[in-house]
């Protein structure tokens, strides 16, 4: 059986690299010492069947320990039980340990909410497991998909930023750098199994569509690099927010005149680009650290600044407004009645 088989003593071609990448990164990491813990989020696709494999001779040559979260929804029934079927025997096969959570799931999901569930559903079997941080498989090709969805929806600096390789102290993601061309021939030439998804080749949806006919339009016609420039041009997007965020924490601080108050002349006063910052975080502190607010919410608010009528009201997602009067801004969340 495959599941017998070391990767260890058998080269790894193109991924060798990333081999060593994964092994000095697990090394240099202090809770290495502690006796680490890594949950892998395993779908059942190539990428995170790549990754399961890799980690699993990891922890054999290092002595740590490995376990797998499988995350079953309920649109795709037919796929997510064939996905459940192997990702089960392959971590039987390897002896690790998978713990499996099923989502309840509606089909009015949208493709971001069932990605946040899924996410949660990680977090809850890491928190419960003990385990130090979660490894994904996201790779280059995700991560230009992702750039360009965000792009035409009009997003900000933020949103342009690029995904991290580590996050928040808990999310790794090794492949980010790596093809996802790269990864279909490693996955073939050590024989991994996996599965397709085939509503991935379903171009109704703007993912698919920039996946399977935009992206390859651009890399044979105009730039075959494209992946790899927008990862770059995205760290540095990254680099780019955080001085604006800091710069916007630093004169939010300054403003406030009470509880989630703040005085309008900071916001007035500040350049463009930390104006918009500073109503994104004075928004998120009432309502979620990780929310979003539309292009169509900034604008609606830069207007509310530069109006000199009377108060004015807006309400913005989850049920908070915000209040403007000729002298302050104000976030207001409305709580349920009991």
């Amino acid at each position: 059986m495959l599941g017998s088989m070391s990767l260890v003593n058998r080269p790894l071609s193109n991924l060798s690299q990333l081999y060593g990448a994964i092994r000095s990164d697990l090394q240099s990491d202090d809770r290495y010492q502690e006796g680490l813990h890594v949950m892998l989020g395993v779908s059942g696709g190539v990428d995170s069947m790549l990754l399961m494999y890799i980690f699993h001779d990891l922890a054999l040559d290092l002595g740590f320990k490995v376990s797998v979260g499988h995350i079953v929804h309920g649109t795709q029934v037919q796929y997510n039980s064939k996905a459940a079927e192997l990702v089960i025997a392959k971590c039987q096969a390897l002896s690790l340990p998978c713990f499996q959570y099923c989502l309840k799931s509606g089909k009015t999901w949208s493709e971001d909410s069932l990605r946040k569930k899924r996410r949660e559903a990680l977090m809850a079997i890491a928190a419960q497991e003990h385990a130090q941080y979660i490894v994904l498989g996201h790779h280059l090709d995700d991560h230009t998909e992702t750039f360009l969805m965000r792009l035409f929806s009009g997003t900000k600096a933020k949103g342009l930023s690029s995904i991290r390789k580590w996050q928040d102290g808990l999310w790794y993601r090794p492949l980010l750098r790596v093809s996802k061309a790269l990864i279909y021939r490693e996955a073939e030439t050590l024989n991994i199994p996996y599965l397709e998804d085939q509503s991935n080749q379903d171009n109704r949806f703007n993912r698919n569509l920039i996946r399977n006919q935009l992206i390859p339009l651009i890399q044979s016609s105009i730039n075959p690099k494209l992946s790899e420039h927008i990862l770059d041009l995205s760290q540095w997007m990254s680099d780019a927010h955080q001085v604006i965020e800091s710069l916007a924490i630093e004169r939010l601080t300054q403003a406030k005149q009470g509880e989630h108050k703040y005085d309008k002349r900071m916001f007035l006063e500040a350049p463009k680009v930390v104006t918009q910052e500073m109503l994104i975080l004075g928004y998120r502190a009432q309502s979620d650290p990780h929310a979003a607010l539309s292009s169509q919410h900034i604008k609606t608010l830069e207007k509310m600044l530069k109006s000199t009528t009377g108060p004015k009201k807006y309400e913005l997602p989850e049920s908070v407004s915000c209040v403007m009067d000729h002298r302050n801004v104000t976030f207001v969340k409305k709580f349920p009645s009991p």
